[in-house]
């Protein structure tokens, strides 16, 4: 599974390791649910790699939970 093209242009910033997106607070849920399940998909190019990824929300970066 890849992310969506919608997903993709909320992609904001890359900070390090992490991924900032800017979600609507209506859809932050949904959607992160989907980003993180595209990113932990198998990668059949790397003999099926799966990485866990850690997702936070929030309104700001103070209160990503």
């Amino acid at each position: 599974q890849r992310m969506l093209p919608e997903d993709q242009e909320c992609l904001a910033a890359t900070i390090h390791d992490s991924l900032l997106f800017f979600l609507l607070e209506r859809e932050a849920e949904g959607r992160a649910k989907r980003i993180k399940e595209a990113m932990e998909a198998p990668i059949p190019e790397l003999g099926g790699l799966q990485i866990e990824v850690e997702c936070m929300t929030g309104k700001n970066w103070g209160d990503m939970k």
